[in-house]
This record gives C-alpha cells, structure tokens and sequence, in this order.
C-alpha cells in the first residue's frame, strides 16, 4: 500500500452509497485487513471542517470480508439528502495493526448529483 490511488466517485442526493474496495499487493494477492482501521473523511476544501466521516464505529465502513482485503464504503441516504455542497474531497487512510503504520490509499474529488424529484 505504497501509492495513493485516485478515483473520482459521484452520489446521488437522497439515495444510499456503497462502493467496495479490494487492496492487494504488488504481485496481485490480496491483504488481510484484518484488526486494520480505517477512516474515510469528505471535506470541500483542504483542512475545511469534516462533512462526513466514515469509520467501522458509525457503520460508514464494513470490513467483514478483510481477510480477503474487500472493504465496502456506506453512505446512508438520510446523510446523503442533506448534502448542500456540489464537489468536495475524499482521501481514504488505513491504519496497520501492531505497527500503528498508516497509509493513504485512495483520494479524489466528491460530485454530488442534485435530486430533482424528492420524497416529501
């Protein structure tokens, strides 16, 4: 987990979001994640405050497949409806167990796509 990847991701207002993630090595075998934590943080700008912070405690992100290094990242839709920003920014940190190491593995840019019907 040397290099931080980039990939833009795009959510709907009002609608859930799950996106799954699978980390492997250089020579394409998958890592055990497990005992591994993980935090996910959307800001509009750099050092801005939090508008979401994903992590296995607040049930933003699920390892229940880390032995075959899958992670699924989970937006509710009753977080996603109150979104008020069009784009923001995403980076993703994995943090090893025992040795604390922690590694950056996924960044980009967060588009948010408006509802035009709504649920009333």
């Amino acid at each position: 987990m040397s290099e931080v990847g980039s990939y833009d991701i795009s959510i709907v207002q009002g609608e859930s979001w799950k996106i799954k993630l699978t980390l492997t090595e250089d020579d394409g075998s998958v890592i055990n994640l497990t005992d591994y934590l993980v935090k996910m943080q959307i800001r509009q700008y750099y050092n801005d405050t939090v508008i979401q912070e994903l992590t296995i405690a607040n049930n933003g992100i699920d390892m229940s497949e880390a032995i075959s290094g899958i992670v699924y990242l989970i937006i509710a839709k009753t977080d996603t409806v109150t979104y008020d920003f069009s784009d923001a920014m995403y980076d993703i940190r994995f943090i090893k167990p025992v040795t604390l190491d922690a590694s950056y593995i996924l960044e980009g840019k967060v588009e948010i796509n408006r509802s035009i019907t709504i649920d009333e």
